[in-house]
């Protein structure tokens, strides 16, 4: 996918932080301040352009040659960098890897914009109000007139559709590659006064960029893209129907945007933002100087952009590529209309067949048909790219139910190494042999072989031990002649033993009068 250059106002373009933020790989400083460029594929080969002059890079942005040409306002590189078309005044040219000429075309007026196919069999120009279509050997396919000055246009990867937009309004065309003919073609047009809440406003609004993004899995048109001169960015669909995003506060012109799968780059003023596929603003930077063009390449993998500080960067965007799920479903020679539905790591994503964003790794799929069964693999997702997966359910293997529950509850059960959830654990697979985890913060991680058959369930239930405790065996039972147990002692209440009063005077007066009698006794003779 690659987006129209336009100069008109400052960038500089970063990037967003989906998955890391991506680093310039190489840097190429030019004569004069950079006006277009483009990249093939995995970065392999560049072309810049400035006023006068055309420069094609090498993989490490070395020049392989230069050519010198007059009024330069576009560029554009095939994938695999082996041709080059570049609007040099009223004319535009193509050129071969070697720099070669292969051919040239004149039209009218001067040449705006130019856009190639990634095979390079498609060239789309514009020239004042006119969009023409030109095939690889210089034949013109067809030319439209969109009423309006100032036309430029992109043309999808396959060559089967073209965006435009003039000052007033956005057109998406497409044609037959075997029919080229003015009958069978079809246009949609997104006039200006569409384009605004409030009726003041109409005159103010123009078409300042255009992209086109690829179409979802279900569809085979794309949408256009459309930045404006009051700072907002379209997407319309097939049918005319747009969505609005609010890309400047400030309502600068959208002079540069680029529309990728997954989302939506805009260039206003000295600052560039990254919007989600929905228009959910994701990132946000500001430059130092005026950024003219940005293009990414065919595959969506390196982006190039440069501007008026003469200088021209590219960078890998592999780290924030998503990830994708494409699922087919087959029942071979039996008929079947029931919907298989897919989950990743035990969230349900939709059903097949579709694509689906996912998380890159080694995932846990499982896809379930209601009349065959349900298949449950571990598929390894690579980043950045799509991994296809066709299942034929004819060969499912009717399910099998896991039930696990834990001692204390809430421990982490895995199945060949994907995570289940926490326990207690219900879900069905495939009949097979499985290693069963548990694990539970400060206890013993628990591991097992369990086999699964087809049509049963099959129950498990653990008791985690503590991770510092000591088992100690269970006490032997001796049935009916069991050890006697020691009685515990009586307890004796305790009784105080009385004090006895102190003797009173009475006993002290007879004890002393006992006395006296007996020393009188002693003296008589």
């Amino acid at each position: 996918m690659r987006v129209l250059p336009v100069a008109l106002a400052a960038l500089l373009l970063s990037l967003p932080a989906l998955g890391g933020d991506p680093v310039p790989v190489a840097g190429f400083e030019t004569i004069s301040e950079v006006v277009a460029a483009d990249v093939a594929n995995r970065g392999e080969w560049s072309v810049v352009a400035t006023r006068g002059q055309v420069t094609l890079l090498d993989r490490n942005f070395r020049p392989v040659w230069d050519k010198k040409l007059d009024e330069i306002s576009g560029v554009a590189i095939s994938a695999k960098g082996d041709l080059i078309v570049v609007s040099s005044g009223p004319k535009i040219l193509l050129l071969n890897r070697a720099g070669e000429e292969q051919w040239s075309t004149g039209f009218p007026q001067q040449v705006l914009s130019v856009d190639i196919t990634p095979t390079g069999n498609r060239i789309v120009a514009t020239a004042g109000k006119f969009v023409y279509l030109v095939d690889r050997d210089s034949r013109q396919l067809w030319k439209h007139d969109t009423l309006y000055l100032k036309t430029r246009a992109v043309i999808s990867a396959d060559g089967n559709y073209v965006g435009a937009i003039s000052l007033k309004e956005g057109i998406l065309m497409n044609h037959s590659q075997r029919e080229v003919d003015m009958r069978k073609f079809e246009t949609y047009r997104a006039p200006v006064t569409s384009l605004s809440d409030e009726e003041a406003s109409f005159q103010r609004i123009e078409m300042a960029s255009v992209a086109l993004r690829e179409p979802a899995l279900s569809d085979t048109i794309p949408n256009l893209t459309v930045g404006s001169s009051d700072g907002n960015y379209y997407v319309f669909d097939k049918t005319g129907r747009y969505f609005k995003v609010q890309a400047s506060v400030a309502r600068l012109p959208v002079v540069s945007i680029a529309s990728v799968p997954f989302g939506v780059f805009t260039a206003i003023g000295s600052e560039v933002a990254f919007f989600g596929p929905v228009g959910d603003l994701r990132w946000k930077t500001r430059g130092q100087d005026q950024v003219l063009t940005v293009a990414t390449s065919p595959d969506d993998r390196f982006l190039i952009y440069g501007g008026k500080d003469r200088r021209v960067r590219i960078v890998d965007l592999s780290p924030l590529l998503p990830t994708y799920l494409y699922v087919n479903t087959t029942s071979g020679p039996l008929n079947n209309s029931t919907p298989a539905e897919v989950y990743v790591d035990g969230e349900r994503l939709g059903v097949a067949p579709a694509k689906f964003e996912v998380t890159a790794g080694l995932r846990r799929v499982r896809v379930v048909n209601r009349s065959f069964g349900e298949m449950n693999r571990r598929v390894e997702l690579a980043p950045g790219q799509t991994t296809d997966l066709l299942v034929n359910l004819s060969n499912l293997i009717p399910d099998s139910t896991l039930l696990v529950t834990t001692d204390p509850p809430g421990a982490d059960v895995s199945l060949d190494g994907a995570l289940l959830g926490k326990s207690p654990i219900n879900e069905s697979f495939s009949a097979g042999n499985y290693t069963l985890r548990v694990s539970l913060s400060g206890h013993k991680e628990f591991s097992q072989m369990v086999t699964l058959s087809r049509g049963n369930t099959t129950r498990l239930n653990v008791s985690m031990a503590k991770a510092d405790s000591v088992e100690v065996s269970k006490p032997q039972e001796f049935g009916s002649a069991a050890l006697p147990s020691t009685p515990e002692p009586t307890k004796t209440p305790f009784v105080p033993t009385p004090t006895p009063e102190p003797p009173g005077f009475e006993a002290v007066f007879a004890v002393g009068a006992l006395i006296l009698a007996g020393m009188l006794r002693r003296r008589k003779p």
